[in-house]
Order: C-alpha cells, then sequence, then structure tokens
C-alpha cells in the first residue's frame, strides 16, 4: 500500500517459461549411458519378459567399454582425415 500512495508501479511478475531441451557439446560428442539402480520388484517383473536379459557389471568395465569405443572412433576419424 505505500508502494501505491507513492506512485510506484510494480511490474506483474512473467509467467515462468520452459526452455526446450538442448545438449551440451561434451554431450553431443561423448556416449550418453543412463545408468539406473532398478527396484527388486521391477526386476522380478522384467524378467517374466523374454527379450530382457539379466546381468551384472561394474562401472569399471563400463568405463573401460566407452574408452574403447572412443578410442576407435577417434582412430577412424583420424583415418579418414589421412585419406583426404
Amino acid at each position: 500500500m505505500a508502494d501505491e500512495l507513492a506512485g510506484i508501479v510494480q511490474p506483474k511478475p512473467t509467467p515462468y517459461q520452459k526452455k526446450p531441451y538442448q545438449p551440451s557439446k561434451a554431450q553431443t560428442k561423448e556416449h550418453i549411458v543412463n545408468i539406473a539402480a532398478i527396484s527388486a520388484l521391477g526386476i522380478h517383473y522384467n524378467l517374466h519378459t523374454d527379450k530382457n536379459e539379466v546381468f551384472s557389471t561394474s562401472l569399471y568395465k563400463i568405463d573401460h567399454i566407452l574408452q574403447e569405443r572412443r578410442e576407435v572412433e577417434l582412430y577412424d576419424i583420424e583415418e579418414d582425415e589421412t585419406k583426404d
């Protein structure tokens, strides 16, 4: 009320507008891996489907496989550049 008496007009807040998702440059160049923990109920439910495969691994093995893939991609890129 004091603002109204002083003649100060507060601007109305604008509603929030969600920005569209844009992956960062690092995400577009790297392999994106989504790792999640699944509850016992989820595992039990997915075991009943023949197309699903149940396994366990370590983060070390996943990192090692991803590193090998990066090296192969870099080798292919370098090979393509030398052909040109």
